[in-house]
């Protein structure tokens, strides 16, 4: 109990001799990477929120392409019931099945290719009302005379005009799943017109530069 008491006495005549210091840059240092810190967590916050965003955009987007598809197929068979016989309207549905096919292909580069996906909405609703007026044209001719596809004379003049009109939209598809091919082959910045344009000066002045340096080094 005496040696307690002693060490009780040892450590408060001693404490006195304890006081607090403070290093005032170590403390700034550490207040400013905290505040580093706090700032990054706010920026990669606000970045994840926006691809958040985006994604549920372009998730709502692709939902909308699906309900366009839809209704480009049923147009497509509307305007093929119409016809009923003659070679041509083979030609024709060959190529509504080849329109298909080439829509189906824009709609699977929108899948494998997101940034895209604004680009595939842009032309399938394009494509929607070009075949959408195609078939209002036909249901109109026929309903104004119903005696018009019998007569043979009228009635391939009116294939001719559609046959013609289906061959340019499916020659447009193909345009346009072709680019989508070869911008998807290449850096993203190039399908963006003046950004592309200007990587592209930039890459020419450079190698113009290169060019100079490599001759001014025998001189």
């Amino acid at each position: 109990m005496l040696i307690l008491i002693a060490f009780l006495y040892y450590q408060k005549t001693h404490a006195q001799y304890f006081t607090w210091t403070t290093n005032p840059r170590l403390l700034a240092q550490v207040t400013a990477n905290n505040g580093v810190r706090l700032t990054s967590l706010e920026v990669f916050k606000k970045s994840f929120e926006k691809q958040k965003k985006w994604y549920e955009d372009a998730k709502k987007d692709m939902t909308k392409i699906l309900a366009v598809h839809e209704f480009i197929y049923e147009q497509l068979y509307n305007v093929n019931s119409l016809f009923k016989q003659g070679q041509k309207v083979k030609y024709i549905n060959e190529y509504l099945k080849k329109i298909l096919k080439e829509l189906q292909n824009l709609l699977d580069k929108g899948n494998k290719n997101i940034k895209y996906i604004h680009v595939v909405i842009k032309y399938y609703i394009k494509v929607l009302q070009r075949i959408e007026d195609l078939g209002e044209g036909l249901k109109k001719i026929v309903e104004k005379n119903k005696e018009l596809l019998i007569d043979p004379y009228d009635r391939d003049e009116l294939l001719d005009n559609h046959l013609f009109k289906i061959r340019m939209i499916y020659i447009e598809l193909l345009n346009i799943n072709n680019m989508l091919e070869f911008s998807s082959n290449r850096a993203y910045i190039y399908s963006i017109p003046e950004l592309g344009t200007w990587v592209e000066m930039d890459k020419d002045l450079t190698k113009d530069i290169i060019r100079k340096i490599k001759t001014l080094k025998y001189y």
